[in-house]
């Protein structure tokens, strides 16, 4: 018999700790599992902004994981606290990933107000 490898399964943690995403901005592998971990007081959520995959309400002490089976970008948001925000970047097997989306921005910068001139 030939034999075979077998792929060594990641698994990364993400804290959630004073209304943040601790390692929120990670790479990972194809097939890695993310777990998110609720350290936190408050209750918090970790939820796909394409609807992939949402964690529902994690209290303190909760945990929510998700097994990444497809390369791409995922960007996810605490959906109670909209300035929690995090993105995965999850590898091929080849290893390249082209990311087209910009940084996100830590905080919005409001927009100047628009001047009329007649």
């Amino acid at each position: 018999p030939v034999p075979t490898s077998t792929p060594v399964i990641e698994k990364v943690t993400v804290n959630i700790i004073d209304f943040g995403f601790w390692n929120s901005n990670i790479t990972i592998d194809i097939n890695s599992i993310v777990v998110w971990a609720n350290n936190d007081t408050s209750t918090h959520t970790a939820t796909s902004l394409d609807a992939i995959f949402d964690s529902g309400y994690l209290p303190y002490s909760g945990e929510y994981s998700y097994k990444f089976t497809e390369s791409g970008i995922y960007n996810y948001k605490c959906s109670l606290h909209g300035n929690m925000k995090g993105k995965i970047r999850v590898l091929p097997e080849n290893g390249i990933l082209i990311d087209p989306s910009p940084p996100m921005p830590d905080d919005p910068q409001p927009s100047p107000p628009s001047s009329s001139y007649y």
